[in-house]
């Protein structure tokens, strides 16, 4: 009954189709002189975008001057033009309105949000029906076409968006959890971080780094004279100048294939051999020992004070984990951790103090004396072990013979004494070397120059 009378009230067509052809076709001519307020509207925005784009040099500011142009183009050929196509000019000014707004939401060319251009979308829309000049049906499926358009490009920036977004979030997590964790154990602890909520409060997280094989090397150093510098330096340069030394360290584990444990207070742990196994763990360990002393005159100078370092290493099994719920720390667990420990304190300032289980591992890379630690520690001497201190290097590393020719024994007995030789131990830096049976030398000079050398010789 009332929708009857509604249908009375309002109609929504004639029904004669002859008059409502010539309704259309008056309504369309009619809104053809209001097609100019539509362009009208393309080029405030245009302007508008103009104004809020600062980089002129900009692939924004360029295509918001491009749609300026066409626009006015449009309206002076609608203006001037006693029939400027009128079948093909709405769609055109409507799809390049639409294009225009879609493209600026896309690209965010200032910082709105895309709700911001639900305001232009509506007042798209207003236009169709009130100046395109087209029928009804067609005002209908444009206004349409526009809002589907709108939702579609909306729901794709807000996906898009975020996932860009939460990139940096993923980024700097992965950045703080290597800064707590060495890498092999974050990867691993990674895999299960949607278990981490579900933990108790007796939780404990162990990364097993060796079953039964004793190949680690344990490194303790330690500031020597660390008490005299904080008291006359103020809290901001004694850390200014430890963050400076340790990130020296810090470098040099890298160099040196190190894993760093930790840093407490002014002492700093590592070791060699995990969390890949290598056969030179204890090598590069004391080298390692041996760049901290040195590095360490960067404090002496620094400070003009007599400050120096001491270094102890051990060689033996390590178990390492992952402790706590909310702060995790990562840390090294075993006897020989403890004697490594005692090695750094049984030391000498400037010194690199080993164990004998150490001594057995650098394959005569270095020259030792006598330490006699032992006697300076009760725990040295129940675990009975003798300790010495490196004297000097035998063998460099090897990347400090870079610019050597390195030559298998080999390859020595074809050179027929045409150069001078002095072994290279690097069976004892590679282990496919050693597994190989072969022994390394390097050239150290040129007996018997080449032939061509000789030529102008020989023609005299």
């Amino acid at each position: 009954m009332e929708a009857g009378t509604s249908e009375q009230m309002f109609p929504s067509s004639f029904k004669d189709a002859t008059l409502e052809g010539l309704f259309q076709s008056y309504s369309v001519k009619q809104k053809r002189s209001a097609i100019e307020c539509y362009l009208l509207a393309s080029v405030l925005f245009n302007l508008q975008n103009l104004v809020l784009i600062v980089d002129v040099n900009s692939v924004h500011f360029v295509h918001s001057v491009v749609f300026l142009l066409v626009n006015i183009s449009i309206f002076l050929w609608c203006r001037f033009r006693s029939k400027p196509f009128w079948s093909v000019i709405p769609h055109v000014t409507w799809g390049l309105s639409l294009l225009q707004l879609l493209l600026h939401m896309g690209l965010q060319v200032y910082p709105h949000t895309s709700r911001d251009y639900l305001g232009w979308i509506v007042l798209i829309s207003f236009f169709i029906y009130a100046t395109l000049p087209v029928k009804l049906q067609i005002c209908r499926l444009l206004s349409l076409v526009s809002c589907i358009v709108y939702i579609c490009l909306l729901l794709l920036i807000h996906q898009l968006g975020d996932s860009t977004s939460s990139q940096p979030f993923l980024f700097r997590q992965e950045r703080l959890l290597l800064s707590v964790l060495p890498e092999h154990v974050a990867v691993q602890m990674r895999q299960d971080l949607g278990d981490f909520f579900l933990l108790k409060e007796t939780w404990f997280s162990s990364v097993l780094i060796s079953d039964s094989v004793c190949c680690f090397s344990i490194l303790y150093a330690d500031i020597v004279g660390f008490t005299a510098i904080s008291s006359t330096y103020s809290a901001s340069e004694l850390v200014k100048i430890l963050n400076e030394l340790f990130a020296r360290f810090d470098r040099l584990s890298e160099k040196y294939q190190q894993l760093r444990i930790k840093i407490l207070g002014d002492c700093y742990y590592c070791i060699s051999g995990a969390p890949k196994e290598r056969p030179d763990h204890a090598i590069l360990s004391v080298h390692m020992g041996l760049s901290m002393v040195k590095a360490i005159k960067y404090v002496q100078q620094t400070t003009n004070s007599p400050v120096d370092m001491r270094v102890g290493i051990h060689t033996g099994a390590v178990l390492a984990g992952v402790l706590g719920q909310r702060q995790w720390q990562f840390d090294v667990y075993s006897k020989d951790v403890e004697l490594a420990n005692k090695m750094e304190q049984s030391g000498l300032p400037g010194r690199v103090h080993i164990s004998e289980k150490t001594l057995c591992y650098i394959d005569g890379n270095f020259e030792v004396e006598p330490a006699f630690g032992e006697n300076r520690e009760e725990a040295l001497r129940q675990a009975g072990l003798k300790t010495f201190f490196i004297v000097n290097t035998i063998v460099p590393p090897l990347w400090c013979n870079t610019r050597r020719v390195h030559i298998s024994e080999k390859t020595l007995c074809y050179i027929d004494g045409n150069f001078e030789v002095e072994p290279a131990f690097g069976e004892n830096r590679e282990e496919a070397l050693r597994q190989a049976g072969l022994k390394t030398f390097f050239i150290v000079n040129t007996i018997v120059p080449p032939l061509r050398c000789n030529t102008r010789l020989e023609g005299k």
